[in-house]
């Protein structure tokens, strides 16, 4: 007997982990109000809990048990309106219609799946999980990573690795104090009539057993040592034991991956199920950004309902750079993938807070382009046409859906902001120049037309196969670069203007015209070398004067 008292006090429930908080007014009525008719069948002998689906409206419909969650947990009056309840800061969502009850007379334990922002690996879930007993109130957040053999077949006994994560989103296993302390998940079944264990068998044709199916599993903390009264040591957040009115010994739960929302599951029907579960998380969790893909989704199908190529390419890159922290301008179809901080503030002040300069760069193509721009920062670029390092690189393959930008940020964090703006300016027109050369469109369009006729000409007349874009470039758009950049320098950097423009009295002219000629005149390109000596020495002598008075920061 003794043997059996020191196994059971050695034998905690998931509280040992929980927070626990006080429940009060609680009452048999209200344990009454408990559906206990099974979903599952009768087997003729009462089971240890029962299990049914359950809605978080349902469970928070129980006035005391409200109360509590709102006093501790529900800490915005926007969690109230939707009836949220998400008690540590790195839980992004529950899906509040998906949760599993396990109950018997005395306890309630409630399971639901939610979205973290934790690091986990591939096929890694978490389940909310918290429990009623005995007046009390434990919450707890679990981590499983399951099996291959176990994602293959769901409704087999759950097979891999689970973790108790505490409220700072940290995993207990990481300082348990004690090594023989070890959480376990014991799978319970249905029962039979006959009696005797008959774990997981099918139906046996006999009157008395219809079958003992898999129902969930009791999560134990048990430690073979022990602290005094069974306590495990010193775990973070542990309050109290069996003998001190505690948990109950065992948390009753399934693990139980989300079934994503009908938006998340919708997009990725449209991109033909290519989406991971990180990227299907990360739809569930940012409704705004979704209605966003939705929309462009329904305005690039085709007759059949069908997204093109170039749409599916994009809006699959689209979300994965997303949820890794990117942006994205469904309307000119460019995803931002930058990290460097400058170059990041640069391109914002080029695109955002009512600037359109590169959107006025793309607007021959606003809404019919065959062609997806992504723009990313690196370290360095190094170029064999030239065989140095480079500001910025272009790059597309022939037959593909995306042009690829690449901005240097060794180079850039040396630069003065007009030069880096310029380099961003410089790289557009190329990914400007790609979508002229390989477009469908006819050549109506007369900037298309005109860019064509240029860059074959100076094709037909033999010049370097790798310099046609910068031939084209400086005969097509320097003036306009030069334009964009005066335009730029007034509109961001408006003191730096009128301190070296004298309030507009002198001109800057040359020095924007010398600035866009940069990453073109080093490749002998013809417009260049046409320029008179005179307007050469004139674009000289402005970038002499001016150009190491540029500011390097980005104003904020």
């Amino acid at each position: 007997m003794k043997k059996r008292k020191k196994q059971i006090a050695n034998l905690l429930k998931l509280g040992v982990f929980l927070f626990g908080v006080s429940l009060l007014l609680w009452s048999c009525e209200k344990q009454e109000e408990v559906n206990h008719g099974l979903e599952n069948e009768h087997f003729g002998i009462p089971q240890k809990y029962f299990k049914k689906k359950i809605t978080l409206k349902e469970v928070l419909s129980n006035e005391e048990l409200y109360n509590v969650l709102e006093k501790n947990f529900i800490r915005s009056s926007e969690q109230k309106k939707v009836n949220e309840f998400i008690p540590y800061n790195y839980i992004l969502k529950v899906y509040t219609s998906q949760g599993i009850l396990f109950y018997n007379d005395t306890i309630k334990t409630y399971t639901f799946p939610i979205i973290t922002n934790l690091e986990k690996e591939e096929h890694s879930f978490f389940n909310l999980l918290f429990q009623e007993y005995k007046g009390k109130l434990y919450v707890g957040v679990i981590k499983y990573t399951p099996s291959s053999n176990w994602l293959s077949n769901k409704k087999e006994k759950y097979e891999g690795s689970f973790e108790l994560i505490d409220k700072e989103g940290r995993s207990k296993k990481s300082y348990a104090s004690k090594s023989s302390c070890e959480t376990i998940l014991k799978a319970f079944y249905a029962p039979c009539g006959c009696g005797g264990s008959a774990n997981g068998h099918a139906p046996s044709g006999a009157w008395c057993c219809k079958g003992s199916p898999l129902l969930g599993y009791d999560m134990e903390f048990s430690c073979s040592g022990g602290g005094s009264n069974g306590e495990p040591g010193d775990l973070d957040g542990v309050s109290g034991g069996l003998d001190s009115g505690g948990s109950s010994g065992s948390a009753q739960t399934d693990p139980t991956e989300a079934i994503y929302t009908d938006t998340a599951l919708g997009i990725n029907k449209s991109l033909g199920g290519t989406l991971s579960d990180s990227e299907l998380e990360w739809i569930d969790t940012h409704p705004l950004e979704s209605f966003k893909i939705v929309n462009f989704i329904i305005a690039n199908e085709d007759e059949n309902k069908q997204l093109t190529s170039e749409a599916k390419t994009f809006a699959e890159q689209a979300i994965k750079a997303l949820a890794n922290g990117g942006e994205v301008d469904f309307d000119d179809r460019i995803i931002n993938e930058i990290k460097d901080e400058k170059i990041k503030c640069l391109h914002d002040k080029l695109t955002k807070d009512g600037n359109t300069f590169v959107k006025d760069l793309l607007a021959n193509f606003e809404g019919v382009s065959e062609f997806n721009i992504n723009i990313s920062s690196v370290d360095k670029i190094f170029s064999t046409n030239v065989n140095d390092y480079v500001n910025g690189e272009t790059s597309y393959t022939k037959g593909d859906d995306m042009i690829y930008i690449k901005i240097s940020a060794d180079k850039i964090s040396n630069n003065s902001v007009l030069s880096g703006i310029r380099t961003i300016l410089h790289e557009y027109i190329h990914a400007d120049m790609f979508r002229k050369l390989y477009t469908k469109e006819g050549i109506s369009n007369s900037d298309i037309k005109d860019f064509k006729e240029t860059y074959n000409k100076f094709k037909s007349e033999n010049f370097k196969p790798n310099n046609l874009q910068h031939e084209s470039m400086a005969k097509l758009y320097v003036n306009s670069m030069a334009t964009a950049l005066k335009e730029i320098h007034q509109a961001i950097l408006l003191r730096e203007y009128n301190y070296l423009s004298q309030d507009g009295a002198k001109s800057l002219d040359n020095l924007y015209e010398a600035l866009a000629w940069q990453g073109l005149k080093g490749h002998d390109v013809q417009a260049y070398t046409e320029l008179s000596d005179t307007k050469k020495k004139a674009l000289k002598e402005a970038l002499d004067i001016y150009f190491y008075s540029l500011t390097k920061n980005c104003p904020q």
